[in-house]
């Protein structure tokens, strides 16, 4: 983090050091310190879909659900095919529960992506619960269930199994 806040010091107008040092406050776990420095960003790129998908995910993870809706459909008006801003607007609905909409998102993520193991795992359990549709549930569980036994993440198989057991029959 200390070379990319050297980085925005020294080019204070190089947007992608910006971005960098943004994403890597996330990952750290510092979504305050994000969104101050992406919402000061934004000028620099307004059309850049990054800026917007690391704000609404930072804003997101803060627990600022609606503050982080509209900018995370920004970003995917930005960059309609972008895997990681659909999945995350889905995420941002779901937490909502604007469950249609999330569905919605998550199926487009699978569509652009379809070995994408947490979209279809999400599916499941929408279509398990909330949308009451048993056939798509399992679809998508056996989906998820396959590629998180490629990816060797049992922890998320033996979840995905629970709910496949819950499934009615």
């Amino acid at each position: 983090i200390g070379a990319l806040k050297h980085a925005v010091r020294l080019q204070p107008d190089f947007v992608h050091a910006h971005i960098a040092l943004g994403a890597s406050y996330i990952r750290r776990g510092d979504f305050q310190e994000a969104v101050d420095l992406l919402e000061d960003s934004a000028h620099l790129a307004p059309d850049d879909y990054n800026i917007f998908y690391y704000l609404g995910t930072a804003m997101r993870m803060m627990g600022k659900v609606r503050e982080s809706l509209s900018i995370l459909e920004k970003a995917v008006s930005l960059a309609p095919d972008s895997v990681h801003a659909r999945f995350s607007l889905g995420l941002a609905y779901y937490d909502s529960k604007r469950l249609e909409l999330a569905r919605d998102e998550f199926l487009e993520t699978v569509r652009l992506r379809p070995d994408f193991a947490d979209a279809h795992f999400l599916l499941g359990g929408l279509y398990h619960s909330a949308l009451e549709d048993p056939e798509r549930s399992l679809f998508h569980l056996r989906k998820a269930e396959k590629l998180f036994s490629k990816l060797k993440d049992y922890p998320k198989v033996s979840r995905v199994r629970e709910l496949m057991a819950a499934q009615p029959v």
